[in-house]
């Protein structure tokens, strides 16, 4: 039988924890590492809730250990390099985003993605990514309106969602996200 988190946590040669198992999964490994004092890396999100988030950041906190998590877009050079325009005034304060996510492939229509109870969703396993970027660009939201619809029927979540997001600032963004289309390069020809 494979070990326990916990007991993996414990062993001396381990230095920090990177956790990536299904997000149903994370709150129990993040308090294993946090009680054996490992920094943690834990992938996005970071929970299915608010409360586990919670627990989770308190655990770290007593424990003394760094936890990080997965909101890696940011960081990639392109996405990176529109913060740094606008941070030294180049292009001006942004008012409005728009991005397009889309696509189909077996990776999300098996497995444990397909359960709202393990993944958490469409937008919470799918969109962290660009709900971070858009708040790294614009900053706190204000208002969220969304709709959300399960075209295929292959997991017991919306597989598409187009999101309008308000801002404090008076700038909007608006996310069209899908799991359904067959329009993506890697897509086949035809949705079965």
């Amino acid at each position: 039988p494979a070990p326990c988190a916990e007991s993996l946590c414990a062993l001396p040669n381990v230095e920090a924890v990177l956790v990536g198992s299904p997000p149903a999964a994370h709150l129990e490994n993040v308090l294993s590492a946090a009680s054996a004092q490992k920094p943690i890396f834990c992938e996005k999100p970071l929970a299915l809730n608010t409360a586990e988030c919670d627990r989770m950041i308190s655990a770290c906190r007593e424990a003394g250990v760094p936890l990080f998590v997965g909101q890696v877009l940011r960081l990639f050079p392109l996405f990176r390099h529109s913060r740094v325009l606008i941070d030294e005034g180049k292009i001006g304060a942004p008012r409005a985003v728009s991005i397009t996510r889309t696509g189909y492939g077996d990776l999300f229509h098996a497995g444990w993605r397909t359960q709202r109870a393990v993944a958490g969703g469409l937008l919470l396993e799918v969109n962290a990514h660009e709900f971070d970027y858009m708040r790294c660009l614009l900053g706190k939201p204000a208002e969220v309106y969304a709709r959300l619809h399960n075209l295929l029927g292959r997991m017991d979540f919306e597989d598409q969602g187009f999101v309008t997001v308000s801002f404090e600032s008076g700038a909007t963004a608006c996310l069209h996200t899908s799991l359904s289309s067959p329009t993506s390069p890697s897509s086949p020809s035809s949705p079965s």
